[in-house]
């Protein structure tokens, strides 16, 4: 993993250069498409700019390349559903596939990603 792309990337974020560090980041997945955490940062900027589809997108790809490691990532579920779940309509099937992912650590969740788990699986039942 190129620690110093990342250290980069970070760097930006912290100054608020935000258009910057998905640059970066977006480097850092191109040398490293395998690894998770480039794609969780990237996931994460795509949400702060409001872009829904790219962010969904590399969380995707952050939770497929997790491996094993999906109890580290367990926030990646809530966070896809509530970009999910802000899309108007919100896709259903995304939904029903985060939903269930969601499901493995609904218990570790506080309550309000439960709420919002619970909210998403009515929205599929309708």
């Amino acid at each position: 993993m190129p620690t110093e792309l990342i250290e980069k990337g970070l760097a930006e974020i912290k100054q608020g250069e935000i258009g910057s560090a998905i640059f970066t980041f977006k480097k850092v997945v191109k040398l490293f498409p395998k690894h998770a955490l480039g794609h969780f940062y990237l996931a994460n900027l795509y949400s702060i700019k409001d872009e829904k589809n790219s962010a969904v997108e590399s969380f995707t790809n952050a939770w497929k390349h997790s491996n094993n490691l999906q109890k580290h990532f367990k926030n990646i579920p809530s966070q896809t559903l509530f970009i999910l779940l802000s899309m108007d309509p919100p896709p259903k099937d995304d939904l029903g596939k985060w939903v269930e992912r969601a499901k493995e650590f609904y218990e570790e969740y506080p309550l309000k990603e439960k709420l919002m788990v619970e909210f998403a699986q009515r929205i599929i039942s309708h």
